[in-house]
C-alpha cells in the first residue's frame, strides 16, 4: 500500500511538473513587444504628402503584434497641448493558460480578433489623411516630442518605436526652420537653448523612422536634417540617416 501511494505521488508530482515546464514554454513563446507611436504632421504644408503617409501606414500596421501598443498622434500649432490621441490601442496577450495547447488556442483567438482590429485601424487612419478638415497653420514638431515623452515613459515595453509623418520644417512660436540658417552653430544653439529651458526631451533607446521630410532647396534639406540627426542624437534616441527621407522605405521593428 505504501508503495502505490508512493508511486501516485510521484506520477502527480511529475503532471505538475510538466505542467509549469508547459506554461513556462508558453510564455516563453511570447515576442519581445513594442509601443509604436505615430505622430502626423497636419499642417497645410504637407497636404500633399498624405499618400506617402497612408503608403507608410500600410507597411507599419502589419508589423504591430500581440503584447505591442499602437498610438497615433497630431503634430499641429499646439502639439503638446493635443491630449487625445488619435488611435490608442493595445494588444495584449491572452491570460495564462493551464498548459500549453490552450494557451496556443487563445493566442490564436487573440490573433484573429487583432487582425480585425488593424483592419479597422488602417482604415480609419486612411480616412483622417484624407479628411479636408482641421489642418493647421503652424508646425510645433519639437512640441509633439514632449507628447512623445510621456506616452514612452507611461507605456513601457520591450522596445520603443517613433514614426514622424512630417515634411520636418519647424514652423512654431518660437522657431521657423524655413528662415532660419541652421548652420551648426545655430543648430548647437537651438539644441542648448532647448537644454536650458528643460524642454528635451527623454528619448533614450527609441527608434525614430522619418516619412516626408522635404524643403524648399537641397541645402535646406541638408541643413534641417542635420538638425534632427543631432537633436534626437542629443534626446538619446536612434534616427540613422538611413531612416530619414520623403517615403518610408523600411520598417523591420
Amino acid at each position: 500500500m505504501h508503495r502505490i501511494v508512493s508511486c501516485l505521488i510521484t506520477f502527480f508530482a511529475i503532471i505538475s511538473m510538466l505542467g509549469i515546464i508547459s506554461c513556462k514554454d508558453a510564455k516563453s513563446q511570447k515576442s519581445p513587444n513594442k509601443t509604436v507611436l505615430v505622430l502626423i504632421d497636419y499642417s497645410e504644408s504637407v497636404r500633399e504628402a498624405r499618400k506617402d503617409y497612408i503608403d507608410a501606414i500600410k507597411k507599419v500596421i502589419p508589423k504591430v503584434k500581440l503584447g505591442d501598443h499602437l498610438f497615433v498622434w497630431k503634430i499641429t500649432r499646439l502639439s503638446e497641448m493635443e491630449t487625445k490621441p488619435l488611435i490608442d490601442e493595445d494588444f495584449p496577450y491572452p491570460p495564462p493558460q493551464k498548459n500549453d495547447f490552450y494557451w496556443k488556442q487563445a493566442v490564436t483567438k487573440a490573433e484573429r480578433e487583432a487582425k480585425i482590429r488593424f483592419d479597422e485601424i488602417g482604415k480609419k487612419i486612411e480616412g483622417l489623411l484624407n479628411s479636408n478638415s482641421d489642418f493647421s497653420r503652424k508646425t510645433d514638431i519639437l512640441g509633439s516630442l514632449q507628447v512623445a515623452e510621456k506616452v514612452f515613459k507611461k507605456d513601457k515595453k520591450d522596445k520603443a518605436v517613433l514614426i514622424i509623418m512630417s515634411d520636418m520644417i519647424e514652423d512654431s512660436s518660437e522657431y521657423n526652420f524655413e528662415r532660419e540658417r541652421l548652420s551648426d552653430k545655430r543648430i548647437g544653439e537651438i539644441i542648448n537653448h532647448e537644454k536650458i529651458k528643460k524642454r528635451l526631451p527623454d528619448l533614450s533607446g527609441v527608434n525614430v523612422y522619418v516619412v516626408g521630410a522635404k524643403a524648399p532647396t537641397r541645402e535646406q534639406y541638408q541643413n534641417i536634417q542635420n538638425f534632427w540627426l543631432r537633436y534626437f542624437k542629443e534626446c538619446g534616441a536612434n534616427l540613422p540617416k538611413e531612416n530619414y527621407g520623403s517615403a518610408l522605405l523600411i520598417f523591420n521593428e
